[in-house]
C-alpha cells in the first residue's frame, strides 16, 4: 500500500540528511523532502509545512524540524496522520543560550560565515572520521551558508516552550487525533534523554524509542535502524485506522 511521508530537516540540513534513510524505505512510500532551508522566517517555515502535508500524511521531523512539526500539529489538529519526532527538543532556549545566539547573529551578520566549528556536539565520537556522517554535516553547512544560518537562527532563537501547551487538556485531546512517535539518540548531546519521560507523561499513547550508541545526527548515523522504526510505526498507524 502507498504511504505518504513528509520529512522536515534540522538546522543547516537539506535533502542529504535523509538520503540513506530513504534508501531503506519501501518503494511504495511516497516521500516528500520538505525544504525548510528555503524559509526566510518562522512563519515562512509553517507555510512550507502547510503545503507539504494533508490529513493522509505521516509527518516526520528531525531536530529543528521535529520542533516545528510538533508546533504545527498542535496549532492545526488533525493536519497529519501521524507525527514522528526525531532528536527533537520541544522546550524553549535558556536565557543564557538566547543571549549567546543573539550575539552570534549580530556578529555573524556583519562578518564572515565560519559555519560549524565543532561538530563533535552533533556527531557520535565513533563517526567523527566517517565522510558519510561528519563529512555530510560539514558539506551541508558549507553549501547552505551564511544566509540560511542567519535565517534559521533568527527564526528559532526565541521559540516558545511547547511543554506548557502540552499540559493543557484541550491540546492533549487535539493531539490524540495524531498518533505521536518520539525517537531519541542515547548519546545525543543536544537533546536530553530525560525528555523522553516528560513526553511520555504529557502525550498519552506516545511511542518512545531510543537508538543506542547514536549522536544527534541519527538520520546519518543510523539510517537503517531509523528507517525500520519509522516503517514499524507508520504501518502500525495505517493498520489501526
Amino acid at each position: 500500500m502507498s504511504r505518504k511521508l513528509s520529512f522536515l530537516p534540522g538546522t543547516m540540513c537539506d535533502d542529504r540528511l535523509w538520503s540513506h534513510v530513504r534508501s531503506f524505505l519501501p518503494s511504495t512510500y511516497r516521500v516528500n523532502l520538505v525544504p525548510l532551508y528555503k524559509a526566510n522566517d518562522h512563519e515562512h517555515m509553517h507555510r512550507i509545512i502547510a503545503h507539504a502535508i494533508d490529513p493522509a500524511t505521516h509527518l516526520i521531523g528531525f531536530s529543528m524540524g521535529a520542533y516545528l512539526g510538533t508546533e504545527y500539529v498542535l496549532q492545526h489538529p488533525g493536519c497529519a496522520k501521524s507525527l514522528t519526532i526525531i532528536c527533537g527538543a520541544l522546550s524553549d532556549l535558556s536565557a543564557r543560550e538566547r543571549q549567546r545566539r543573539h550575539t552570534a547573529i549580530e556578529l555573524m551578520s556583519r562578518g564572515r560565515f565560519k559555519g560549524l566549528t565543532d561538530i563533535s556536539r552533533f556527531v557520535h565520537e565513533s563517526r567523527m572520521a566517517d565522510p558519510a556522517v561528519a563529512g555530510v554535516v560539514r558539506d551541508m553547512n558549507t553549501d547552505l551558508g551564511k544566509a540560511v544560518f542567519l535565517a534559521q537562527m533568527t527564526a528559532m532563537t526565541d521559540r516558545q516552550n511547547l511543554y506548557p501547551i502540552l499540559e493543557q487538556q484541550e491540546r492533549v485531546q487535539d493531539l490524540e487525533k495524531t498518533p505521536v512517535h518520539s525517537i531519541f539518540a542515547q548519546d545525543d548531546k543536544m537533546v536530553r534523554l530525560s525528555d523522553a519521560d516528560k513526553i511520555k507523561k504529557l502525550i498519552p499513547g506516545v511511542r518512545i524509542d531510543v537508538l543506542p550508541e547514536t549522536g544527534h545526527m541519527a538520520p546519518l548515523e543510523k539510517p537503517k535502524e531509523l528507517a525500520e522504526l519509522i516503517i514499524d510505526f507508520v504501518e502500525h498507524v495505517e493498520n489501526k485506522i
